[in-house]
């Protein structure tokens, strides 16, 4: 590598030196030499761990997003079915507001269900990137 070690190496150096070290690797049926600080497994699943994050991230950040949707829908219903109610004296509307409740219940645990999936997803590509050697 030509820079300094005060100057981080470009993205095309870091990638020139990792793709030299996994051919050096493939065409000696060995793995990188400890010198060797490029670690073409550890680089390529990191940048594969970040994705997932963002993806996983999304995800959760839909999920709430649902979840909001369905609360502001469902507390109006509630609202409604109460103001009914209550003029009309009839509990008729209650069946309607424990639906709503269920309704509201049901988006949080979708809401927890997708976290735990993301981080049992995120673990699981944790798991790779320790065994590659990265950190």
């Amino acid at each position: 590598m030509s820079n300094t070690e005060d100057t981080p190496p470009s993205c095309l150096e870091v990638f020139q030196e990792s793709n030299a070290a996994t051919s050096k690797a493939v065409l000696n049926s060995k793995g990188p030499d400890s010198k060797n600080k490029i670690k073409p497994l550890a680089y390529g699943t990191g940048i594969a761990v970040q994705s997932i994050s963002q993806s996983v991230a999304i995800a959760v950040q839909d999920a709430s997003d649902l979840m909001r949707d369905i609360a502001t829908i469902e507390s109006t219903a509630i609202g409604v079915a109460t103001k009914k109610m209550i003029a009309e004296k009839n509990p008729l509307y209650i069946p309607i507001i424990e639906s709503c409740q269920k309704t509201m219940s049901e988006a949080s645990k979708y809401w927890l269900e997708v976290g735990e999936n993301g981080a049992k997803v995120l673990g699981a590509y944790q798991a790779v990137l320790d065994k590659s050697g990265g950190e």
